[in-house]
């Protein structure tokens, strides 16, 4: 007893901290009882204590007990890993490539691997008969799969119970598979301020060659339609994606006044294929590296729908309006 009474009665509390310095209480009827019982999870995993109080005032707090996967192998390292019990890699399932940032209070994980065995994950024991927040895998142009999902950022450093998922929507099940989160390697999302920027890698810097002037977002239903225009004209479409990716679809194309004088180099990578010209109301294609120079030999266009086409080097130049404010819009 708290006081040494036995006729005062005791109040209970348990509490839950995942780091030992935030504590929250603990939810359900037992957890104000003097035994506190809860089935084992990875949100469970952390510490507990229990405050006890009496009808007097005074309280007292318990040891901490701390609670883990007394089966979780010992990993370490800087990259995400899926590993079986003894700690080696699962070699079904090699992640090949991982990322963690930070993001607030969660860690946003990224894997790929090339092995096409699995397509899905699920954060928990393979014994577990509903296996909710199931991670769905997304199929890469060249084999295997790209998995992206959050946990807590008390998680960093810890080894998780992973379940996968086959492609023919059953679970692997012959052994105990577990997924190591890293507290090494772990970057931060780059910030930026209300504007439209393009920001370099994880520095949150502005990417100074593709300089946006002005931006503007117009909500139509569930969507937001973007409108950048952008300094100079280097640049001549926009992928949203990674660098990495084969398949660059969708790809959105920049558009260029007729009314203002200016020459565009459309390129392929790093190289220039084609130079199209905008003076006086009209779009002439001045140079191309094709052999046929059909483009090039095309007169100049400013009409609504007149285009220009460069067969071998896959470049359109297309007008899509005769005003004033109409545009005339390249496409490679």
């Amino acid at each position: 007893m708290v006081n040494g009474d036995e006729s005062v009665k005791l109040n209970y509390q348990w509490q839950y901290s995942a780091d030992g310095t935030s504590w929250t209480d603990c939810d359900g009827i037992n957890a104000k009882t003097n035994i506190y019982t809860f089935q084992m999870a990875i949100d469970k995993i952390g510490q507990y204590r229990c405050i006890i109080s009496d009808s007097n005032g005074t309280t007292v707090t318990s040891d901490v007990a701390k609670v883990e996967n007394p089966s979780a192998p010992t990993v370490t390292g800087s990259k995400v890993q899926v590993v079986k019990a003894d700690g080696s890699a699962f070699k079904m399932f090699v992640v090949n490539k991982s990322k963690v940032q930070e993001d607030g209070d969660n860690l946003e994980i990224t894997i790929s691997t090339k092995n096409v065995s699995f397509d899905k994950l699920y954060l928990g024991e393979k014994e577990d008969i509903i296996k909710n927040s199931v991670v769905k895998g997304t199929e890469l142009a060249d084999g295997g799969y790209t998995f992206t999902f959050q946990v807590p950022v008390s998680y960093s450093g810890k080894v998780l119970p992973v379940t996968l998922g086959k492609v023919d929507g059953t679970w692997y099940s012959k052994q105990d598979l577990w997924i190591y989160i890293p507290y090494e390697g772990i970057e931060s999302f780059p910030t930026a301020t209300d504007e439209v920027k393009v920001i370099a890698g994880g520095t949150g810097s502005t990417f100074n060659d593709f300089v946006i002037v002005s931006s503007k977002a117009v909500l139509r239903g569930e969507n937001i339609r973007m409108t950048l225009d952008v300094k100079g004209n280097k640049w001549t479409k926009i992928y949203l994606g990674v660098q990495a990716d084969t398949d660059k679809t969708p790809v959105y194309k920049g558009t260029y006044d007729l009314e203002k004088e200016q020459t565009i180099d459309i390129k392929a990578g790093d190289k220039t294929t084609n130079i199209l010209k905008i003076s006086d109301g009209k779009a002439k294609m001045l140079t191309a590296d094709c052999p046929d120079q059909l483009c090039v030999h095309q007169q100049a266009i400013s009409k609504k729908n007149q285009t220009i086409v460069c067969l071998p080097n896959k470049v359109v130049a297309e007008v899509t309006g005769n005003t004033k404010k109409d545009y005339d819009a390249v496409v490679q």
